[in-house]
């Protein structure tokens, strides 16, 4: 998810937030702020987006109203059309 400017990144296991705080400084997205106290509340702001967004998905993307921890990646969503 970003603005163009700044973004997180949900993990492929769902464990690890990954935020930049200026995508043009950091276009890869090699720095990693989720563990800096500094940016406390702009990670807390994104990830209300990703809550947000993957709200209307339910489990396993939230769990209790948070971002959900998967224990594995997942191809296509419970979803997708045609999986069963």
């Amino acid at each position: 998810m970003t603005d163009q400017q700044r973004g997180d990144c949900l993990g492929a296991a769902g464990n690890r937030v990954l935020h930049t705080p200026n995508l043009d400084r950091d276009p890869c997205e090699l720095q990693d702020l989720a563990g800096d106290t500094g940016h406390e509340a702009e990670l807390r702001k994104w990830r209300q987006r990703l809550i947000d967004h993957f709200a209307e998905r339910g489990e396993p993307f939230l769990v209790n109203g948070k971002l959900g921890l998967r224990p594995k990646s997942m191809l296509t969503g419970p979803n997708f059309p045609g999986k069963s």
